[in-house]
């Protein structure tokens, strides 16, 4: 029983760090969204949205594992 309290803390520290990620990348596009790249003329806030996508992608990833049900007759390791 604590091994699986122990896996939900585990996930629910993922998800976490995942919308940590995802929030600061989100500002970082604000702060930067007047800014564009000497070399290809792009956005620079396109280049800071993939944290933002990526942090989204890891946090869903956690919250996925902490409602997933464990799988029974295997040991947990």
């Amino acid at each position: 029983m604590a091994d699986a309290d122990w896996g939900c803390d585990n996930h629910a520290l993922i998800a976490g760090f995942g919308l940590q990620a995802a929030w600061y990348g989100f500002n970082l596009c604000l702060l930067n969204r007047t800014l564009t790249t000497p070399g290809l003329e792009i956005n620079l806030a396109w280049l800071y949205a993939s944290s933002v996508v990526g942090g989204i992608l890891i946090a869903v990833y956690g919250f996925a594992m902490m409602i997933s049900p464990l799988p029974r007759g295997e040991p947990q390791h």
